[in-house]
């Protein structure tokens, strides 16, 4: 991504291990136009859950961008892991999400699909735009081996699916 200043960045980060719902006001999804926010704290007080979003952009006509950031081993997409003898092993999350395939990729999606949809819910005057994955693979020392960016689904249905489990 080109900035032309880092006056459109903002660095949220860590605000602690303990969260009194109660307190925590929906104006810390707001976002604004223009805006690269990193490490942006995501709240939804109603089902208890909260969040940082590795990387959010609020383009200027109007779109939510996430992109989250992974350096797993081995990025899984359509296997959960692989037996001894090299066979891919497939296992389904729980209901109601059990058509997904359990793997780092679909953790992933969903992950920052729920990111998307508490930050959209918001923000409706905005709208969802593109969920990326940047995977980067690491050697032993910590360094960069590769970098690969992924477009993930918006998994709308399945976030309202989980919410509305939740709540019986």
């Amino acid at each position: 991504k080109k900035l032309s200043t880092l006056d459109n960045c903002i660095f949220e980060g860590y605000k602690g291990d303990l969260y009194d719902y109660d307190d925590i006001n929906l104006e810390d999804n707001k976002l604004e136009r223009g805006k690269i926010y990193f490490e942006k704290f995501v709240i939804d007080p109603v089902n208890k859950l909260l969040g940082y979003s590795d990387e959010v952009e609020v383009t200027e006509d109007g779109y939510i961008n996430i992109c989250d950031y992974k350096s797993f081993d081995k990025l899984k997409i359509g296997y959960t892991y692989v037996s001894d003898t090299g066979f891919k092993i497939i296992e389904k999350f729980h209901f109601p999400i059990n058509h997904l395939v359990l793997c780092n990729y679909n953790e992933t999606a969903l992950q920052a699909s729920f990111y998307m949809y508490l930050l959209w819910n918001t923000n409706r005057r905005l709208k969802p735009g593109k969920i990326t994955l940047l995977h980067t693979m690491l050697d032993e020392d910590g360094e960069i081996i590769s970098e690969d960016i992924y477009e993930l689904p918006y998994l709308l249905n399945e976030v309202k699916q989980l919410l509305l489990y939740s709540k019986k």
